[in-house]
């Protein structure tokens, strides 16, 4: 098996307006079907308000070594 080669395919289905409504693909890295990958993505609600928490001062660490376990 070369790590580098996959078969794959994948279904984009996009509205009138050009916002993205669903994404799904299945890749098969192997000969094996424990060696493939299924992946589906619904989008949802677009130009709708967002709230963002705002973690706490003590939760940011000020790099990526900082903040691993």
């Amino acid at each position: 098996m070369n790590a580098g080669v996959f078969d794959g395919t994948f279904d984009l289905w996009v509205d009138e307006t050009g916002y993205p409504q669903h994404f799904q693909s299945y890749t098969r890295f192997g000969e094996w079907e424990e060696d493939a990958e299924y992946e589906r993505i619904a989008f949802i609600d677009f130009d709708g308000p967002v709230e963002i928490p705002v973690p706490d001062e003590s939760e940011i660490a000020a790099s990526r070594e900082e903040g691993s376990p």
